[in-house]
């Protein structure tokens, strides 16, 4: 009776000690700061997953030989958009044509591939309102894709002719999606799915889209368009007049050779990622640059073809122990790159403790 009260204590206590944290480092590396020394560091990059087996609790060989090995690992092939929504960071590969649904606090990493009129073809970008409804920009079927709280197929917004929908941003009253088949952005109202106009509302050069692929909505509503044909982020106001630019074509900082994925913090810093640089660069309201970040650094390259970018404050707890003990985190940021090792990237912006 002894030996067994014994076993069952040993083998409960052996178990609970089994699970790592997820996204553990997997030895000690020297932290990686923007901008470079001797600059006073700003951002940290804190750490990067590619699979299942990043974000899952492992269990030990003796754990695997009791109660079963671990799942197969899922990988994330090639990513490009991405959202999060409280615990859960919801990425596009566009290779796997499906969604994948990573929940922080379960530790759980799983595929949505919808069928039927909920079919995803080719999913480059999502966007998850604040009810949980998901806004899929589907390139291939020509639409976006409509999924509610529950992931059930809700509905699609469509253009007569069709359009090549590369981005989706949810406002509080409208649905932003920028069209590479128009070269405009389309705005729909959100409650009754109706299409109201498109942007820009001008017919002047300064206002033009010619290949318009991400977009980014500020607190005031004024909406940002990155402009992949003209090297350059547009700036326009609710109802769609243009306001300013930023950046030109040129390899120097503050300009563009490829813009993709951009985002903006909780003080309206722009942050654009260059495809061809592989590189984020971050402006102020007034389109002067502050800083850039990304750049290899002893030649480890941590972006590669990156594509989404987007600011973060609510999973600080699921990555600060990744930060240096003298750096104080104040967000995340998360970037996707379509190759390379560190298919996402999660870098801290932050400052130096006192």
């Amino acid at each position: 009776m002894k030996i067994r009260l014994f076993l069952f204590i040993f083998f409960t206590l052996f178990l609970a000690g089994c699970a790592t944290v997820p996204l553990q480092q997997k030895e000690e590396v020297k932290p990686i700061f923007y901008p470079l020394p001797p600059d006073v560091p700003r951002i940290q990059f804190l750490t990067s997953f590619s699979g299942s087996q990043d974000i899952k609790e492992k269990k030990s060989r003796f754990a695997s030989f009791i109660i079963g090995k671990d799942e197969e690992d899922l990988p994330i092939v090639k990513p490009y958009g991405l959202a999060i929504r409280g615990n859960k960071i919801y990425i596009c590969d566009t290779a796997l044509n499906t969604i994948i649904i990573i929940d922080m606090e379960k530790k759980s990493f799983r595929y949505f591939a919808p069928d039927g009129k909920g079919r995803l073809e080719e999913p480059i970008n999502i966007s998850v309102d604040k009810d949980g409804t998901k806004y899929v920009s589907d390139v291939l079927r020509g639409v976006v894709v409509i999924f509610n709280a529950a992931n059930k197929f809700s509905g699609v917004l469509a253009k007569e002719g069709g359009m090549k929908p590369t981005d989706v941003a949810i406002g509080k009253e409208r649905i932003y999606v920028t069209d590479l088949k128009s070269n405009k952005v389309r705005v729909w109202d959100k409650a009754k799915k109706k299409f109201l106009f498109a942007i820009p509302v001008e017919n002047t050069k300064e206002a033009k889209l010619y290949s318009p692929v991400n977009i980014a909505l500020d607190k005031e509503g004024n909406l940002y368009v990155s402009d992949m044909g003209a090297f350059r982020v547009q700036k326009y106001d609710r109802e769609g007049k243009f306001i300013r630019s930023f950046g030109s074509l040129g390899d120097a900082p503050g300009q563009f050779a490829r813009p993709k994925g951009i985002a903006l913090d909780k003080e309206d810093r722009l942050y654009v990622v260059d495809a061809a640089a592989q590189l984020v660069q971050i402006f102020d309201p007034e389109g002067k640059l502050l800083l850039f970040f990304g750049e290899s650094q002893e030649e480890k390259f941590i972006l590669n073809l990156p594509a989404k970018i987007r600011i973060n404050y609510s999973l600080l707890p699921y990555f600060q122990h990744f930060a240096a003990p003298s750096f104080e985190l104040q967000y995340l940021i998360f970037v996707t790159s379509q190759y390379g090792s560190h298919k996402v990237s999660v870098f801290g912006f932050g400052r130096q403790r006192q």
